[in-house]
């Protein structure tokens, strides 16, 4: 991301690219086009945290669509206080699902499902876990949607037209401050031997009220829990949650989302797992891990439902 390539935030990117009909032979995928968007935020001790809202809109066409989106982000001067902790989330009505964990590395690529003409958005989300009074933390981000046609011999024919796809922001739903939030913390010593260079098992149990897993008439509202290891270690950090797959990625923390695994009428109870590998030289008697549980509202309207979040050790 050294050369920035895009659109001011808040003004949407618009391509129309023709799409003529060739013979079969050589329709089997068109070109791919590129649509592109950026933004900045700016984290600071009054406002840690901010969400943008990017929508994604692909009007409805003839053939069969494969469709990409690229998300990067990079923090003028560098990451001089830590990444910041970022999640990108598939906004659907109310509600939202996590499709990415945490990344590291600034970048993710999502597989945006479109078949023959799509509409959705996504919400990044970045927080400063630890906010420095006085400093400000200001983050470039780009996003870029790929598109192209495909399909089969029997869609080539009578295909002419144009593939018109906007990628911009929703600015009624654009975030910065403090999120509203309840959240809960649990810590422990490492309690598997580091010989094989890794570690893990279940931490912690999470409990949620039912009151805050109703369901919500505001977006966004995020529910993740966060895992790592202290000091932070070079390797791999992971957690699950119930039985969901591990998310975490190489860095710290590793997070994935919790919200979805509860019944929305009643209280929750799900255990959760924290994973690592680590440099050779570590040993158990160095290094503790963490879990944190947080459900967050990232909306100057609306309000976080009452209700108890915790975290409890076996």
């Amino acid at each position: 991301m050294g050369t920035r390539r895009g659109l001011l935030a808040g003004v949407f990117a618009l391509v129309l690219v023709p799409v003529v009909a060739v013979g079969c032979g050589e329709c089997s995928k068109s070109p791919p086009i590129d649509v592109m968007w950026s933004g900045k935020v700016v984290l600071s001790a009054d406002s840690p945290a901010a969400a943008r809202v990017i929508k994604v809109d692909i009007p409805p066409s003839a053939r069969l669509m494969e469709a990409k989106l690229d998300f990067s982000w990079i923090e003028e001067g560098g990451n001089r206080l830590g990444p910041p902790w970022v999640s990108i989330v598939d906004v659907a009505g109310g509600t939202s699902t996590a499709v990415l964990d945490w990344s590291a590395s600034g970048y993710a690529q999502l597989a945006h499902e479109c078949g023959y003409g799509c509409t959705r958005s996504y919400a990044l989300v970045f927080r400063w876990a630890s906010p420095v009074a006085g400093q400000t933390r200001a983050i470039d981000v780009d996003a870029k949607l790929n598109i192209s046609h495909a399909g089969g011999a029997d869609e080539c024919a009578g295909v002419v037209g144009t593939i018109d796809a906007t990628l911009s922001e929703d600015l009624s739903q654009r975030f910065d401050g403090k999120p509203r939030m309840v959240s809960a913390r649990a810590v422990g010593d490492l309690r598997v031997p580091l010989a094989t260079e890794t570690a893990g098992g279940l931490v912690a149990y999470l409990h949620a009220s039912k009151e805050l897993t109703a369901p919500q008439a505001v977006y966004p509202t995020v529910a993740r829990v966060f895992a790592g290891f202290a000091p932070d270690y070079s390797g791999r950090s992971g957690v699950i949650v119930g039985s969901t797959p591990q998310l975490g990625d190489w860095g710290d923390p590793a997070q994935t989302e919790w919200e979805p695994l509860c019944a929305s009428d009643a209280d929750c109870t799900l255990p959760i797992e924290v994973t690592g590998s680590f440099d050779r030289r570590t040993t158990a008697s160095t290094g503790r891990w963490w879990v944190e549980a947080r459900i967050e509202l990232f909306s100057a309207t609306g309000t976080l439902p009452d209700g108890t979040l915790t975290l409890t050790q076996p």
